[in-house]
């Protein structure tokens, strides 16, 4: 079963120019030692593309055939995580990744900014961080529900998911009642790709205003076949949804983001719609514990598959409205 992409905002690292320091007038790569105190910035104003990888739970990531940036099929290396920060005190975090493998040979870098970086902001280099980009993609990556989130237990029950243990009976649409295998807890800042999707009470059936991370997966079940795509349910990621009403993005300040896994891909019930538990793939596994990264192959066990819209639909500025319209009737 292939593996489900994941996608991120990116540049290349070449869009980012040291402007004073070391490495003046060269742009951000990999070829040259980086040098804290040093100071960037963008070359011209350029909105980030969309860098979507591909893998298995263990095992390189590779750009998958749908990437914006770098070749498909090429490898691609996690190098560091920069820290960076403006005059006015604002932190910026850049994971630096690196195509290998290429068949043309060429190995350039991206920069995955995890904090949008200002155009016409100089950013001073503070830390380079080795030990941190996998874990920091996982993050950006992994399906989460922001604390408070009411989750169905098997009993009809409604408890809120940090209260939820190793061991506790879940109700899920495709397979009934399930033990949850693992919970994960990360207090991150919202902003940015780490900032939570907030879908309004109601929007979708959703007993409650409902925040998830933006790769959250809902499944949405139509009434009525209005999108044409032949088949009721369909899944819908949180940040697909941002260009509609009744959704938002809630930036600012720290925010906890809890994470619910099964032993396969299911699909539980948070705040009375349904939405997808954590799946472990190539990005997502680095938030696992050691024990649990390597016990099984995790990617596709359960995974339901031919849900996904095409970037056609997905492009839709109108795509909430007609989801409402299919949803409540």
């Amino acid at each position: 079963m292939a593996p489900i992409p994941v996608s991120l905002p990116a540049l290349y690292a070449e869009d980012l120019l040291a402007v004073s320091g070391a490495n003046q007038g060269e742009p951000l790569c990999c070829d040259k030692p980086l040098v804290e105190g040093d100071i960037y910035q963008l070359r011209k104003p350029v909105q980030p593309r969309r860098l979507i990888l591909v893998g298995e739970t263990v095992g390189p990531l590779t750009l998958a055939p749908q990437t914006e940036l770098g070749q498909a099929g090429a490898e691609v290396d996690a190098l560091c995580m920069l820290r960076l920060m403006a005059h006015c005190g604002a932190r910026a975090d850049v994971i630096l990744l690196r195509q290998v493998g290429a068949t043309d040979g060429r190995t350039p870098a991206f920069a995955v900014p995890v904090t949008p970086l200002v155009p016409t902001a100089e950013y001073r280099l503070v830390e380079i961080d080795r030990g941190q980009p996998r874990q920091v993609l996982a993050q950006m990556t992994v399906a989460s529900f922001l604390r408070g989130t009411q989750i169905t237990m098997a009993d009809g029950q409604q408890r809120p998911v940090e209260a939820l243990h190793a061991g506790d009976i879940v109700l899920t649409r495709d397979g009934g009642a399930q033990p949850i295998r693992w919970v994960g807890r990360i207090t991150v800042r919202a902003v940015g790709a780490l900032a939570p999707v907030r879908i309004e009470a109601g929007a979708l059936n959703n007993s409650r205003d409902l925040s998830v991370s933006p790769e959250q997966r809902l499944l949405i079940h139509q009434r009525s076949d209005i999108l044409k795509v032949g088949r009721a349910d369909l899944l819908i990621k949180a940040r697909d949804l941002l260009r509609g009403p009744c959704v938002c993005v809630d930036q600012g300040g720290f925010v906890d983001y809890h994470q619910v896994l099964l032993d396969q891909a299911r699909i539980l019930f948070a705040e009375g719609i349904a939405a997808e538990a954590m799946r472990v793939n190539s990005c997502t596994a680095a938030m696992l514990p050691a024990y649990l990264q390597h016990e099984h192959v995790w990617e596709g066990k359960g995974e339901p598959t031919g849900l996904e819209l095409g970037s056609a639909l997905l492009d839709r500025s109108d795509l909430m409205t007609v989801l409402q319209r299919a949803v409540l009737g």
